[in-house]
């Protein structure tokens, strides 16, 4: 899951800083809560939001064809790690 944000993120040009981000929000909310990772394209999809903002939250929950509510309860959650 985190390989699939980092890969999408660098196919978008994004720089070292935006995959370092990703990489520290999702080992900071690993870390904290351990969760059996179900939905792989949810946790993928909100790491993505988390680095992009959230003005991009429904156009990428349209790409991963996921409710904009999931997708943002799971950004909080993210957002409260790190």
């Amino acid at each position: 899951m985190l390989e699939g944000a980092v890969r999408i993120l660098d196919q978008q040009g994004c720089g070292y800083f935006a995959l370092a981000l990703v990489h520290k929000c999702w080992t900071s909310y690993w870390l904290k809560n351990r969760p059996p990772i179900r939905n792989v394209q949810l946790w993928t999809a909100a790491l993505l939001v988390f680095v992009q903002g959230l003005e991009n939250l429904e156009a990428v929950a349209g790409k991963f064809d996921l409710a904009p509510a999931s997708l943002a309860k799971a950004v909080k959650k993210l957002t409260v790690c790190i």
